[in-house]
C-alpha cells in the first residue's frame, strides 16, 4: 500500500484519478506481462510492467515527470524533436502530441526487442488519443554515436529490471562490470550524417553513459547551431564531459529539478533537485536560455493535463 508521502507527488496531487488507480493497484495487484497505459495526452503505450519504465507508467501515468514537462514546454507546433534511445516510445509519444500534425518526430532505438515494441506503439499512428492530431513519426534501429558503420550494444545484469539500461560497448570493446553475456551488433550513424543541414528544436539523448559520443557525431550541427535545444542525462553530474562540450559551442546548460508545484531549473552544472532513487540527473543545454527560462519559470504541471 502506498505511503501519504509516497502518494505526495505531482502525478497523484494534481491528477487524484491516478492516485486512486495507485492504491488500487496495491489493493488488488495483477500479473500480467504486457499492460496498456494511456498516458495524459492521450496516447497509448504496450508496457512490460515487470520492469522499470513499464511499472512506473503503469502507476503513474508519466515518466521522469520534469523531463517530460520541460520538453512539453518548449516545444511548439510544427517543430522537428528528435528522440535518442528512445525505448519503447514514452518520449516520441509525448513529442508527436506536442508539435501536431505539421512537425515531425525521429526516434532512434537500436536495441532489436525493444525497437519492436517501440515500432508497434508508434507506427501508423495518426492521432494521439481521439482528439489530437499527431506529428509524422519516423522511426529508426540504429544507435547515434561518433562513426557511422556498426557498434557492439550490450546487456548489463540489471536488462531485465530495466529495459533501458542497455548501453553501448567502449571503443576498446569494454562492457564493464555489469556486463552480462548478451548483446547485439547494431547499425550506428552519426547524427551529421543523418540530419546534415537540417534545423532541429529539440534533441533529447538518454543512451546510459554514451551521450558523449552521439554529440561528438553531431559536431558540424553543434558548430552551425542547428539545434536549438538539448535535453540529456549526466549521471555524473557536474563531472560529465557534455557540458563543456555543449558550451564550447554557445549552449546555457541549466539542470532539470523539480518540486511539487512544477519543474525548477537552475543554471550551471550542479546536480539537480530529482530524487535519484527513482529519477536520472537530467540537463537541459539551449542557444536561447531567456526564453526558456520564461517557459520554464511559471508554476504547474502542463504536460499532466494535456488531454
Amino acid at each position: 500500500m502506498p505511503t501519504l508521502a509516497g502518494l505526495l507527488k505531482p502525478c497523484y496531487v494534481f491528477a487524484p484519478r491516478t492516485a486512486m488507480r495507485r492504491i488500487g493497484m496495491s489493493l488488488f495487484p495483477f500479473e500480467r506481462s504486457v499492460a496498456r497505459v494511456e498516458l495524459p495526452w492521450g496516447g497509448v503505450l504496450e508496457v512490460n510492467p515487470c520492469e522499470g519504465i513499464g511499472r512506473e507508467l503503469m502507476r503513474q501515468n508519466i515518466f521522469d515527470i520534469a523531463v517530460s514537462e520541460t520538453a512539453w514546454r518548449l516545444l511548439r507546433p510544427g517543430d522537428v524533436a528528435v528522440d535518442v534511445g528512445a525505448n519503447i516510445g514514452y518520449m516520441s509519444s509525448l513529442f508527436a502530441a506536442r508539435v501536431g500534425p505539421q512537425g515531425r518526430v525521429e526516434a532512434f532505438e537500436p536495441h532489436p526487442r525493444i525497437f519492436a515494441r517501440l515500432s508497434h506503439n508508434l507506427t501508423g499512428a495518426r492521432t494521439i488519443g481521439t482528439q489530437r492530431a499527431a506529428s509524422r513519426i519516423a522511426l529508426h534501429q540504429c544507435a547515434l554515436g561518433n562513426r557511422d558503420g556498426t557498434a557492439y550494444l550490450v546487456e548489463p545484469r540489471s536488462f531485465r529490471m530495466n529495459e533501458g539500461a542497455s548501453t553501448m560497448a567502449s571503443a576498446d570493446g569494454g562492457v564493464g562490470d555489469d556486463a552480462a553475456p548478451a548483446g547485439f551488433e547494431v547499425p550506428m550513424a552519426r547524427f551529421d550524417s543523418v540530419f546534415g543541414d537540417r534545423e532541429i528544436a529539440l534533441l533529447k539523448v538518454d543512451v546510459e553513459g554514451f551521450e558523449a559520443q552521439v554529440l561528438q557525431g553531431a559536431e558540424y550541427a553543434l558548430a552551425q547551431q542547428r539545434i536549438r535545444n538539448l535535453i540529456y542525462e549526466a549521471h555524473d553530474c557536474e563531472r560529465s564531459e557534455v557540458h563543456a562540450l555543449l558550451s564550447g559551442h554557445g549552449y546555457a546548460v541549466f539542470g532539470i529539478g523539480h518540486d511539487l508545484f512544477g519543474p525548477c531549473v537552475r543554471r550551471g552544472t550542479a546536480a539537480p533537485g530529482v530524487d535519484r532513487r527513482w529519477e536520472s540527473p537530467s540537463y537541459l543545454a539551449t542557444l536561447e536560455p531567456a526564453e526558456a527560462v520564461a517557459a520554464l519559470t511559471p508554476r504547474g504541471w502542463r504536460a499532466l493535463k494535456a488531454g
